[in-house]
């Protein structure tokens, strides 16, 4: 009676244990939601008031370095972007220093329109100090749409779908290692254009690159099957997470060198290196699944996210190998490719759930009729 007692109260600790670290990682999805949906309701407040400001005719980076994103089509208003190249630095306007994009408002705003000619002091990657003119336009309506109007559309996309499964799923490992996914895709097409602009929220840019890698390494060891070393192991579904926020901390301590204005480059494209190796790591458990699993259940799920997800990441899966080793432009045009990956994997995950239910309600009919013959 005792030894059964003491197996009573060591099941019932680890229960207690479980249902506390379910909560928490609940708790720790939720807040990351509710970070994605705060960065892109202001994003899109500080898109709006950028918008009404004179563009200068690049775009740069929080450490003034131009990042040479460019235009979708020939414009006069990115004629700047003609004449810097990637990792020149803007110092001054009109000789005034400048170190943010608030000193530029400061600057420009309520003091320079449309049609007037401003005088850039850049500092080139090769140390040389060169002085531009350059003539103010509003920022065309084509590359609105491109790099504001797009990316925000897809963000409200990754929100919704993140908010729906995790409402449905967030009691499973899965449910959360989804929504936590989806979330960064959202923070990462939300804050897309907030990087190029004010930069407010660069920081929490690149925690979503860094959560997005380590979260779909998380999704590939828990959906739609999971290893018995996982289950056995239950910390080995969020390494891929804590590797993630170590790549992401790392990169924070050069976000802001001055001195060394194109350091964090480097980080990131470490960070771009691991999501594209979670995009890999993805297919090729879904590969594997979905020729050995024993289950045909498992191999219909994972044949039907293996379609999806090459569609959804072939395209940005080169860009990122590539960005990984060069300076490679990103276009925004990928993340449409992107848009199909949490519609098949919310697909999946539903029918997942009905499938399953129907066996079990075949597997009692089954029993039923045995035991009646017997």
């Amino acid at each position: 009676m005792t030894v059964q007692s003491m197996q009573l109260n060591v099941q019932q600790a680890f229960q207690r244990h479980d249902t506390l670290i379910s909560t928490v990682l609940k708790w720790a999805v939720v807040v990351y939601q509710s970070l994605a949906i705060i960065a892109f309701i202001a994003s899109i407040f500080l898109a709006t008031r950028w918008l009404n400001e004179p563009f200068l005719g690049a775009f740069y980076e929080h450490t003034m370095v131009f990042n040479g994103t460019g235009p979708n089509e020939p414009s006069p208003a990115w004629a700047l972007y003609e004449k810097v190249s990637v990792g020149d630095q803007l110092t001054a306007i009109n000789n005034i220093p400048v170190r943010s994009f608030d000193d530029v408002r400061e600057v420009v705003s309520g003091k320079f329109f449309p049609g007037d000619t401003v005088t850039l002091s850049v500092l080139s990657r090769s140390g040389e100090e060169l002085t531009i003119d350059t003539v103010l336009y509003p920022f065309p309506s084509s590359s609105s749409t491109l790099y504001l109007v797009i990316p925000s559309i897809l963000s409200i996309i990754f929100l919704i779908v993140s908010l729906w499964i995790f409402g449905l799923r967030r009691n499973e490992s899965a449910g959360r290692a989804f929504s936590l996914f989806t979330s960064s895709l959202a923070i990462i097409t939300g804050a897309y254009f907030n990087l190029a602009t004010t930069h407010e929220f660069t920081a929490i840019w690149v925690l979503g690159c860094g959560v997005a890698g380590g979260s779909l390494i998380a999704l590939a060891l828990t959906f739609p099957q999971e290893s018995r070393t996982v289950i056995n192991h239950p910390y080995l579904r969020w390494i891929g997470i804590l590797i993630g926020l170590l790549l992401a901390a790392v990169s924070f301590a050069n976000l802001f060198n001055f001195e060394n204005p194109t350091a964090y480059i480097g980080n990131w494209q470490v960070i771009y290196g691991f999501i594209a190796f979670g995009v890999l790591f993805y297919i090729s458990s879904n590969l594997y699944y979905a020729m050995y699993a024993q289950s045909p259940v498992v191999k219909t799920q994972s044949r039907t996210i293996l379609f999806g997800t090459l569609f959804s990441f072939a395209p940005v899966g080169v860009w990122l190998t590539w960005a990984t080793f060069t300076s490679l432009n990103f276009s925004p045009y990928l993340f449409l490719f992107m848009a199909v990956f949490p519609i098949v994997i919310g697909y999946t995950i539903m029918r997942f759930k009905f499938l399953r239910t129907d066996d079990l309600v075949r597997r009692g009919i089954m029993y039923t009729i045995l035991t009646a013959l017997v």
